[in-house]
């Protein structure tokens, strides 16, 4: 599977979650649930109808809605959500011959990716501090 495509998939599958939980209300589970689900039977039907490689489609769209989770405290908006996404896309795929096997990976990809996330803007916006938007001051 082309690695662009993982890529865009973690984007669109962490922006639905952190869509559906935000700007939804329905909250970070409820919102990981719905691409969880979808993805897996989308994915899943097109496998079955001879799309080779989309059931590994399915494990990023649901390792990027775990990463769609985030608190808007940190994820502010949907494209701080998209960058988010690219991290988790491209760690997956930096990842996909570590640790197989063992529990936790999606969920760990997940959480390093928000963490990367946040030290960029942390980065960002010690270096230009004009760009801190009020509501971001909690960093």
């Amino acid at each position: 599977m082309s690695n662009l495509i993982i890529i865009l998939i973690s984007v669109f599958g962490g922006c639905i979650a952190f869509y559906v939980s935000h700007n939804l209300g329905k909250g970070p589970v409820y919102g990981s649930a719905i691409v969880t689900l979808l993805s897996g039977v989308i994915f899943m039907l097109l496998e079955h109808f001879g799309v080779s490689g989309s059931a590994e489609l399915a494990i990023v769209a649901t390792t990027a809605s775990y990463a769609g989770m985030a608190s808007k405290k940190y994820v502010m908006n949907i494209w701080q959500m998209a960058v988010v996404g690219v991290i988790a896309g491209t760690l997956y795929v930096l990842s996909t011959n570590l640790f197989v096997g063992i529990g936790g990976r999606l969920g760990t990809i997940a959480a390093v990716s928000c963490f990367a996330f946040i030290g960029l803007k942390k980065i960002i916006y010690a270096k230009f501090p004009r760009l801190m938007k009020t509501e971001d001051i909690s960093l």
